[in-house]
């Protein structure tokens, strides 16, 4: 931080000349101060005038010991000849002596309010002589305009004008301030409903640094915006990496904060849920039996904790799909009636509902109900256009409603086709929004390949087409490539039992593949 104001008193005054430079600083503000910012071994006095020199207000802590340090009016009268900005601030009541009021006496002084440890009018008149005062100005105008964006969905008007406003906030107020942090949660925010949560996370991992400065990495807030880290993480695919977060996460409430049992529970339900898609059924479950009961010891939670009642449903509805239909079904009710009632509450809202009604696809899909579960996947889809929710989670329920459609054994064109279709929506999106080399985006290459096997004209180059780019993107990440290989090897062969012609550059490739 640019050290813009040099901090004038005496000794015996340090710690209150401190605390005004921890405010100036909390503010955005740099100070210099003695003996805080002298080097160790260098020359006392030489850096007292390298200071004056380069500083653009020359802040006077006034007080009897001041008016009576040789030291202070020294510093005064150099202030005075480099033609700096002085601004005189009173802690005691006392006359100025002569040597001080011929340099100071026509200024206009500013005096210590009671009861004021922010020094709230001191950094507001400091932040004028800075010109700081119209950069925040101008960003608070720039950070309402980009709420009104957010508010009405258009999310990448927002990120433009959110990050406009941070680098104003940044240059004025640093990146501490409130108004910084604010403005970087909004625009993690928007790039979440834009769809780019590869963006968004590389900003969490800025905020989780800040977070981690400003108050360890064992507070309350470091941990909350790990978890949302973490969930970052989940959109990604990166579910083990997700877990170890939230595992982490738990580590740190559990050793430093056992009283905050809620924020425990809320950390299980994480878990839970990526123990679920790394299909580790028996742990999901009994992270979701674990949140049950905080949820049943804690009959009386706030109405806005309607959310976190209604997970704990749908995680176990999930978790039981696995085990028991009837006993998934039953909670899956329970979780649909408290999130119809979010959604009634605030129609953008609507995504939890359709996260309820995919998972009661998956689960009928399991119990071999085919109709029941693309009928699910299309309720959730729905829901998810009026409520206009993000390209990423109108692409997974798009993978779902293609995986039940294609979960037909007969071969049936027509489901196949719109299956299809589905995948190549997936694809569009994930390429768009995640990248070329998501794992989430194998996923739904693999899934296509399958589907093209299955129409009743197979079309193999395509399907290997597609086991290619998704095998490209295994070796990335350095995921396990041995089903993607098995597959490649099988619809290969499966070409050449059809005599079909595959000396184009696709056969060559898969030739000198294998």
């Amino acid at each position: 931080m640019e050290q813009e104001v040099f901090i004038s008193h005496s000794s015996k005054n340090a710690g209150i000349a401190t605390a005004i430079c921890h405010a100036l600083e909390q503010a955005g503000i740099g100070g210099w101060i003695a003996p805080r910012d002298i080097p160790t071994g260098a020359l006392y006095g030489e850096e007292i005038i390298k200071g004056i020199r380069q500083c653009k207000v020359f802040l006077l802590v006034f007080s009897d010991a001041a008016n009576n340090s040789h030291n202070v009016q020294k510093e005064i009268e150099r202030a005075s000849s480099l033609e700096k900005s002085i601004t005189p601030f009173r802690i005691e009541k006392v006359p100025m002596n002569d040597n001080i009021d011929y340099f100071l006496g026509g200024l206009q002084w500013l005096d210590a309010a009671d009861n004021d440890e922010e020094f709230s009018e001191l950094v507001s008149e400091i932040s004028r002589l800075l010109g700081k005062d119209d950069n925040v100005k101008i960003a608070d105008k720039f950070f309402e305009t980009a709420q009104k964006n957010f508010d009405n969905r258009d999310y990448s008007a927002a990120i433009n004008i959110f990050n406009e406003a941070l680098e104003l906030y940044r240059v004025a107020l640093g990146e501490k301030h409130q108004k910084t942090t604010d403005t970087l949660d909004m625009l993690i925010e928007s790039y979440v409903k834009l769809g780019d949560n590869k963006t968004a996370l590389e900003l969490h991992g800025v905020r989780l640094l800040q977070i981690e400065e400003l108050n360890g990495e064992y507070s309350v807030e470091y941990v909350k915006e790990l978890c949302r880290t973490a969930y970052r993480r989940d959109h990604l695919g990166e579910y083990r990496k997700s877990l170890q977060m939230f595992n982490t996460a738990l580590d740190i409430i559990c050793e430093h904060h056992p009283e905050s049992i809620h924020e425990a529970a809320y950390i299980k339900l994480g878990i839970g849920f990526m123990h679920l898609h790394l299909k580790e059924y028996p742990e999901a479950l009994a992270c979701y039996k674990a949140a049950e009961e905080h949820l049943n010891e804690n009959t009386c939670l706030e109405c806005r904790e309607i959310y976190f009642e209604s997970s704990v449903y749908n995680g176990l509805g999930t978790a039981y799909s696995y085990i028991d239909f009837d006993q998934a079904m039953f909670y899956f009710d329970k979780a649909a009636i408290l999130r119809k009632a979010i959604m009634a509450d605030d129609i953008k809202k609507g995504w939890a509902l359709a996260n309820v009604y995919n998972a009661i696809g998956n689960a009928n899909l399991m119990n071999s109900d085919i109709s029941a579960a693309i009928e699910s996947h299309k309720e959730a889809l729905e829901v998810r256009k009026i409520s206009n929710d993000s390209p990423i989670a109108i692409a997974r329920t798009s993978f779902l409603l293609a995986e039940a459609y294609l979960a037909d054994t007969e071969v049936n064109n027509k489901n196949v086709s719109t299956a299809i279709d589905y995948l190549k929506d997936v694809i569009k999106i994930r390429k768009q929004k995640m990248g070329e080399d998501s794992i989430l985006l194998a996923e739904a290459f693999e899934l296509l390949a399958t589907a093209y096997t299955r129409i009743a004209e197979p079309n193999y180059e395509m399907s290997l087409e597609c086991l290619f780019n998704a095998y490209r993107i295994f070796t990335v990440n350095e995921k396990d490539t041995t089903g993607i290989l098995d597959l490649l090897e099988t619809t290969y062969q499966a070409a050449r039992s059809e005599e079909l012609n595959l000396e184009t550059w696709l056969g060559i490739r898969m030739n000198n593949f294998l």
